[in-house]
């Protein structure tokens, strides 16, 4: 399995990435109270195959689109099975999802952004490397 989020901009890395730590209990959590129900589910299945499938796209957009999937190496039929998939999730997906994500062994985090903001997350408590390619830095 591979996973990944994403934030653009944020001023607040620590609090992202705590975010994103706390996401397989928060799944957990919203499994236990109901708020992921089968109308949920449906939202979900609705909005990942439109991002897959969706709306019109500018002639830029489909050849990035095109050249992501020609490097990932991503048959068409690849692609119909993780269709079929979606459109087949129920909430016993989502605890696997959330036991996956809580089991993760070994992630990987990159930032980049700004000296401001790295600072900004080392006084909050993060613990960062700071690689620059600036080499006056």
């Amino acid at each position: 399995m591979s996973c990944y989020f994403v934030s653009y901009r944020d001023p607040l890395i620590k609090t992202t990435l705590d975010a994103y730590d706390a996401t397989a209990d928060s799944i957990y959590e919203d499994l236990k109270t109901g708020a992921i129900n089968p109308d949920a589910i449906t939202t979900a299945i609705i909005g990942s195959i439109g991002l897959i499938d969706g709306s019109a796209r500018t002639p830029s957009q489909i050849g990035f689109r095109n050249l992501a999937i020609y490097l990932s190496g991503r048959t068409a039929e690849h692609r119909q099975r993780w269709r079929e998939e979606i459109l087949n999730a129920g909430d016993s997906d989502f605890a696997d999802f959330a036991h996956r994500l809580k089991n993760w062994m070994n992630p990987s985090v990159a930032v980049v952004g700004s000296n401001s903001s790295f600072q900004k997350a080392m006084d909050d408590g993060l613990v960062l490397k700071l690689v620059s390619t600036n080499p006056s830095v």
